[in-house]
């Protein structure tokens, strides 16, 4: 009997064949610190409500409801509800509406802000001047999404269906807003810079803005995978600061360099995670390596990402023992295998993930010194706002391994028993688990759906219901502008046709040759055929089991990379020969960050730049060329962080646009259409 088949006569023995299931099976684990009447830290002292006070208000997490979550039976394992997460159609499920707005950084990236539901989704300001009753201290959710992902992801409508949803339709009648990191779900990149785990920047900068639209609002974060970690990390390193009221992290990495080190040497399954998240961000770089290898230093990273030296038959030997012994030995140097998550972030994460000193952190000198810093476990104990921690126990990606830190923040040993010693603890974090869920999946029901959404949105209204007024208002009052803490310039921005961009060529892509005769083939993406059944899910899963080439690739299905690089527009999409109707790019050219490097598509050495000869302002801008002068609000303390808001008329990334999550591409309907195939779509994201 296949594993699979096992697997599931197991669990369906339990829930079916026994009459009474073993609780501890299905049960919710809460684990927090609660500290004893005489600590010093007492309840008394406290301004947010407690963890205790949260947990009582929920149904899915309260330990005295006795809480449980049932996994569909024919996905009995982690493995098995991470693969129907990549392969299940969710197209039509969760239907959520988003609304975008987009605005460029100091840096000179471009961030986007997905907005649900749409007609929330003007300024506060505006919203009472059109007499809209939820204009005034309405909540809102702000979402980080996982690696590569963004609005579209089936996790991400999952919790905003519900989020989003008007109280008469049985939903919680919020704003929720998606921060769609640089290079992701159509946003552009417009800098030397991708973003990582320790991208900070760029949520603080969404921060400012939304406080900024929203003044009145208060706000709870959510993140999920990667998201969440840069969620946990902005939360310790901000402390009192945040304007966010708390925070849920669903499946956190909270220890980059654990979890990297299972990915590598956890077994034959890991490493397939690996390289399908290698090759989710190798996907990346690729959408935006125009814009990379505008950077001269970066051209070498983007080849040695996608033609990578051969490596030696020895050194591929060395690494299969590193394997067995779970890591190398004392002394034994580190071998990073070709393709894999590790090699991704050897070769350009490193470089290439942040901002450089004094702004940021980067580069760092190894993807292991990356994965050491980047974890959020290196600053929980500076989280003060409630923190939900929901992870589930055989997660492949984000392995239970990787919670001991967690554990030690809150009063808890490796196995979750209380320390028995008192100390400094954290009570502001509470780590949630399941047994079953895998990686963002939770999937319950003989007809899969997502439990996910019952605990992180009674956790949010819990915080929303039981934060006081008086705490609403003193962390209102911290807001950067109430503080006066803003500056404000004018910047100039160039906006450019998106097709205009010169074309980085590849080793062996478009007549250039590859630097190594016997580089390994790359594989193609397989196609997936939509179908989601409990065969389909059963045959992927036996050939990841398998050694297939490529295998992996079913883990990268297009609703958890974005949108295809090809895929035809909406159907309202037109071009008129006569004027320029096609996404364009945003280029900063005030320099604002003395010690950060600014690019433009004139820098391009690898291509030739055509940009129009005539001067003449409109011409130009029929054309698609065209200079505006923008308000770019940045932060006294860090300069890095800041805005300035480019409106539907700028024609970039599909701002001010209407769509629907995970069916719609944002800017869809001001992309070439399918049929004036003399054009390329270059911004469609990933």
């Amino acid at each position: 009997m296949s594993g699979f088949l096992s697997s599931t006569a197991t669990l369906l023995g339990r829930t079916i064949l026994s009459p009474v299931a073993p609780h501890s099976l299905f049960a919710v684990n809460v684990e927090y610190y609660k500290p004893a009447s005489s600590s010093p830290t007492t309840s008394s002292s406290r301004t947010s409500p407690s963890i205790e006070t949260l947990l009582s208000a929920t149904e899915t997490l309260d330990p005295a409801k006795n809480p449980t979550f049932k996994p569909t039976p024919w996905l009995s394992t982690g493995h098995l509800q991470t693969i129907y997460s990549a392969v299940g159609n969710f197209a039509h499920i969760d239907a959520v509406e988003f609304k975008r707005r987009v605005f460029v950084v100091p840096d000179g990236g471009t961030i986007g802000l997905d907005i649900s539901p749409p007609t929330l989704a003007a300024s506060e300001e505006d919203l009472k001047a059109q007499g809209h009753e939820a204009g005034d201290g309405l909540p809102t959710v702000v979402c980080l999404h996982g690696l590569t992902g963004g609005s579209h992801e089936s996790y991400v409508r999952n919790c905003f269906a519900h989020l989003t949803a008007p109280v008469s339709a049985g939903g919680l009648g919020y704003r929720a807003i998606v921060v769609n990191f640089r290079g992701c779900a159509s946003v552009p990149v417009t800098s030397p810079q991708l973003y990582s785990a320790l991208k900070l920047a760029d949520i603080r900068s969404a921060l400012l803005l939304i406080t900024k639209l929203y003044p009145n609002s208060p706000l709870v974060g959510i993140g999920f995978s990667l998201g969440a970690n840069i969620l946990g990390r902005y939360l310790g390193e901000e402390g009192d600061s945040t304007p966010l009221l708390g925070g849920v992290i669903v499946g956190t990495p909270f220890d980059l360099k654990s979890g990297a080190d299972e990915l590598d040497y956890g077994g034959f399954l890991s490493h397939k995670y690996s390289t399908a998240m290698g090759s989710n961000l190798q996907r990346m770089a690729r959408a935006h390596k125009n814009t990379l290898a505008l950077h001269p230093s970066f051209r070498s990273l983007l080849d040695d990402l996608y033609d990578p030296a051969p490596q030696p038959r020895a050194e591929v030997e060395l690494y299969k023992a590193q394997a067995r012994n779970y890591g190398p030995r004392k002394g034994e140097r580190t071998v990073i295998k070709n393709f894999t998550l590790k090699h991704a972030d050897q070769v350009m994460t490193r470089f290439v993930g942040g901002l450089p000193k004094p702004y940021g952190e980067f580069p760092f000198d190894s993807a292991d010194d990356y994965y050491r810093y980047g974890g959020c476990a290196n600053v929980i104990e500076g989280v003060r706002r409630p923190m939900l921690c929901l992870s589930a126990q055989d997660d492949p990606i984000v392995p239970s391994k990787m919670w001991d830190r967690i554990r030690a923040a809150i009063g808890r040993n490796p196995d979750g028993s209380r320390k028995q010693e008192e100390g400094e603890y954290n009570e502001n974090v509470v780590l949630a688990w399941t047994k079953a869920g895998g990686h963002l999946g939770w999937f319950e029901g003989v007809r899969p759906r997502r439990w996910l959404h019952r605990p992180t949105s009674e956790f949010i209204k819990a915080v929303f219901e039981q934060t006081s007024s008086e705490e609403k208002a003193r962390v209102a009052g911290r807001s950067r502008w109430v503080a006066d803490q803003v500056d404000v310039r004018e910047v100039d921005v160039e906006l450019t046709p998106a097709e205009a961009l010169p074309e980085y060529t590849l080793p062996g892509e478009n007549g250039r040759s590859s630097r190594y005769s016997d580089s390994p083939k790359k594989h193609e993406k397989k196609q997936l055929d939509g179908k989601d059944s409990p065969g389909r899910v059963a045959e992927l899963d036996r050939e990841l089991q398998s050694d297939a080439p490529g295998a992996e690739d079913s883990l990268l299905n297009p609703s958890d990379t974005g949108f295809a690089a090809n895929a035809p527009p909406s159907s309202t999409g037109e071009v008129n020969d006569g004027e320029h109707k096609t996404l364009r790019l945003p280029w900063l050219l005030t320099h604002v960050l003395k010690e950060a490097p600014l690019i433009h598509p004139r820098h391009a050495s690898y291509a030739p730049y055509n940009e129009p000869t005539s001067t003449n302002e409109e011409e130009r801008k029929k054309l698609g060329w065209e200079k505006i002068t923008l308000k770019m609000y940045t932060d006294k303390e860090r300069p890095e962080v800041g805005f300035c808001e480019l409106g539907p008329e700028t024609r970039v990334a599909g701002a001010g646009e209407t769509f629907r999550g995970g069916i719609d591409t944002p800017g869809g309907s001001m992309a070439p259409s399918a049929d004036n195939k003399g054009k390329k779509n270059v911004i469609a994201g990933l």
